[in-house]
């Protein structure tokens, strides 16, 4: 949990790819997206990762929350 000005925000883990790559950039670009920084109950946490597998995995597994995946892994 984050704390936010005596209020608990939930972190919300939301699986790129490896640095610089493109499912990086769409995580990033979720992770600051004004609509999503104005809702006061999570904050959305990009995390880089290995990419579309290791994503549908940690997702799977509950360590992440959300993930960019391509179509043929799920």
């Amino acid at each position: 949990m984050i704390f936010c000005h005596g209020l608990a925000k939930q972190r919300v883990l939301f699986g790129g790819g490896p640095a610089g790559g493109t499912f990086q950039v769409v995580a990033n670009s979720i992770q600051v997206f004004k609509p999503i920084k104005e809702v006061k109950e999570f904050k959305v946490q990009a995390q880089s990762s290995g990419g579309s597998t290791e994503n549908l995995r940690k997702t799977n597994t509950g360590r992440q929350q959300m993930s960019v995946v391509y179509s043929g892994h799920v």
